[in-house]
């Protein structure tokens, strides 16, 4: 899958947000549409994004729900099976 540069702007910016504590477990993020226009993105960049971060586990789609950040627990476990680490 070919990811744009203003997808992976994106991208860095939310695991920023979400692994400095700004957005914290069980948080729901802004709508697609309200994200596209407070961050002058397209709304397909955004979604992608979602898309991604839910693959690499710190959020979670709920279809007709919402996008949320996962349990920091969840993510402390999946990215030692992934050997990632990170601080919170």
């Amino acid at each position: 899958m070919r990811v744009s540069t203003n997808v992976k702007k994106l991208i860095l910016y939310f695991k920023e947000k979400i692994f400095s504590g700004e957005y914290c477990s069980g948080d729901k993020l802004p709508s697609i549409r309200a994200l596209a226009k407070d961050l002058g993105a397209k709304p397909g960049a955004i979604r992608q994004c979602f898309e991604i971060l839910a693959s690499d586990d710190p959020v979670e789609i709920i279809h007709g729900s919402g996008t949320y950040v996962k349990h920091k627990e969840q993510i402390k476990d999946n990215c030692k099976e992934k050997n990632i680490t990170f601080q919170f």
